[in-house]
Formats: C-alpha cells, structure tokens, sequence
C-alpha cells in the first residue's frame, strides 16, 4: 500500500547490515534476519499472527546445520548448553528472560537468581501473589541452588514465607566508586539544598516529597529541593506534569527544580544536605547508597526493601512511618536545622556507607559462588 513501509534496514554501530526486517500492510513485522559483520544470515524469525497473539518461529544456522525453534526460550537453552559446562556458575539476573532457559539448560555446575526487586503485589510480603518477572524462579525454587536478595529484611520476609533459610542469600548492592573522603558541611547562611533521585512515577510517590518541603520551606526559607529523574513517556508523562501543576499550587515553583536525567550526579550530591525518599517500594534504592557515601544524611518512609538497611534512624537520618508527609517534613527540619547536629548525622552517614565497599561486597560474592 502506499506510503507504508515493506522494508526496515538496522545497521550495527560499526557500519554494517545487522538485521532486515519485512513488515506487512498493518506494519507488523513479519519476519527478521540477522546477519553476520561479513553479511552471513546467522539467524532469522519469522512471526506467524493469528488475532492478538503471535508465535515466533526461529531458524537458526548452527554447525551447519539449520535448526528450527519454537522461541526465544528455546534458543537462550541452545546458547547456554554452548557456553556452559557442569563445572560453571550461572546468575540469572534478568529472570523474566533468562530464568526458564537457564532451568532447560544441561550443563550448569550451579544456579543462582537475582531479585533487583520486592518478590510480591501488594503489601504483605507473607502473602502477597509472586510478581510476574519472578514467577519462573518461585516455581522452581528447588531448582535453584541460591536465591540472591539486596537486604536482610527481604531475606527474612522469604525465609518466613518458603523456609530453607540456607537457600536465600543477602548481598547488598556495592558502591561503583571508592568511598569519599569528604563529608557533607551545612551552614545555615548558604542554600541548603534537598534531593531526591528517582524517576518521576506515580509509585516513587514525589507529590509526598513536594507536600512536606511545603512545610519545610516555610519554616526555613534558605531552602531547595532538586529533583533528578525523567518522566514516563508510556503515560504522556501524565505524573511529571502533574508535579509539576503541584508545585505551582503550593507557589514553589521557585524553590523545587525539576533537574531531569543526569549522566553523573557526582557534583550534585556534592552540594546536596539531605536526599529524601518515599517510595511506595524498592529493591534497594543505589541513589540511598550513594547519598550516604557523600555524608549526606538520609531520610525515607521506612519501606520494603532498602532504607532500613542504610539509615540508622535517630543517629544517622530518619526512617518515617510510611505515608506519613507531617513525620517526614518534620524529620528534615530536625536534621537541616542544627550545623553540629548534623555533622555528627553526616559522619554516621558516610560511616555507614563502609558497609557497602567493593571489597566486602565481592567477598560475599565469592563466598557464594566459589
């Protein structure tokens, strides 16, 4: 038909033809080829749609042979049974996309899953349904030789719920640079400077953050609040204009910055006097970790998983009860207002981070895996 594409050519970054795909008149794709850096065809799918669904079919050439596969799934297991022996580790750190290949697999010495996140919906971790991206791995815990977590609360929550607390391992998330060796300073004749890194979604909750700096500013009016992340293109960045429309009704429009997406966020924290967060949930929360490593003290609603692990509530920063904005405004005025009091948080703070050093964290890695 005219004016639809038929053809669509992607070029590797190193100037040659590495996939072709053809496209019917509703703009499906109904075929992909993949070609070698010499132009070889190494692979090709092709997509058979029926209504709504789709099944991939892939071809494959492999020790001159052609091989024919149902999926995807199907030709993860073929790469892992090339690559692995029996005495090999393997980490499944995309669960959603490795997890079902890995359990095929023939030749693996041992397995072990990653959780970057909370294992449940809802809000009781004892009950709550199995989230979809680990469903693969809870249905075949047996399988697993070891179920990696970031915190000891979420190891906890999973030894209660599943038992065999020898299978559930805590390792924390590691700081990616050295420790700092300068701390945080506040003065109260200079700007003192919030934080929060996270992207700007309905569940990271920053019309809580922007509610309580409300209180905050009016009562300390030398105040900033910085907020760095990006917006979610998939709801027209529905929640990030509507931050935006709340610090306009609250006339903060002066004091809260919208930052966005920043590469290195190494000179900002260095200016930054507290980082806040309020989540509904996390992982871990690296932005937590990286804030204290600068000395900046930390306060969070106290959620699953990673804020208890990293604030030392009342020597450190503050854990607030989750949802509660007057705690956690209140909390921040408490530890911006006082320069000796906070250097003594500060210090804590940076202390704190030592627990999360390369080399302890590549320690329990082997531990585990040798």
């Amino acid at each position: 038909a005219e004016g639809k594409k038929r053809k669509r050519h992607l070029y590797d970054s190193r100037g040659f033809l590495s996939r072709e795909s053809l496209l019917d008149d509703d703009q499906k794709v109904l075929s992909e080829t993949y070609f070698s850096p010499k132009g070889k065809t190494c692979l090709e799918k092709v997509n058979h749609y029926d209504q709504n669904k789709v099944e991939t079919e892939i071809r494959i050439h492999h020790k001159k042979q052609k091989l024919c596969l149902k999926n995807e799934e199907d030709l993860i297991t073929l790469f892992l049974d090339e690559l692995l022996t029996n005495q090999d580790v393997a980490i499944s750190d995309k669960n959603v996309l490795v997890a079902a290949s890995l359990l095929k697999a023939t030749k693996v010495g041992k397995r072990i899953a990653i959780l970057h996140s909370k294992h449940y919906s809802g809000f009781d971790p004892k009950i709550g349904n199995i989230s979809g991206v680990y469903k693969e791995v809870f249905n075949h815990l047996d399988q697993f030789d070891s179920i990696v977590c970031s915190t000891e609360r979420q190891r906890n929550d999973l030894v209660t719920r599943f038992g065999n607390e020898n299978k559930f391992v805590c390792i924390p998330v590691g700081i990616r640079k050295d420790i700092r060796k300068k701390r945080a300073i506040l003065k109260q004749d200079i700007t003192i400077r919030l934080g929060v890194v996270a992207r700007y979604y309905a569940e990271k909750r920053l019309d809580h953050v922007i509610k309580a700096f409300k209180k905050v500013h009016s009562l300390i009016p030398n105040t900033e609040l910085h907020l760095f992340g990006f917006g979610d293109a998939r709801e027209r960045f529905k929640t990030e204009k509507e931050l935006i429309r709340l610090t306009k009704q609250l006339n903060l429009s002066e004091a809260v910055k919208f930052r966005g997406y920043l590469v290195e966020l190494d000179d900002e924290y260095k200016k930054m006097h507290a980082i806040l967060l309020t989540s509904s949930y996390e992982g871990f929360c690296l932005a937590l970790l990286e804030g204290i490593s600068y000395g900046i003290p930390a306060i969070s609603y106290d959620i699953n998983y990673g804020p208890k692990e990293m604030i030392d509530s009342g020597t450190s920063g503050y854990l607030v009860t989750n949802g509660c904005i007057e705690e956690l405004a209140d909390k921040v005025i408490e530890t911006v207002s006082d320069p000796s009091e906070y250097a003594a948080f500060s210090k804590r703070s940076f202390d704190k981070s030592k627990d999360f050093s390369k080399e302890i964290i590549k320690n329990k890695w082997n531990q585990l895996i040798i």
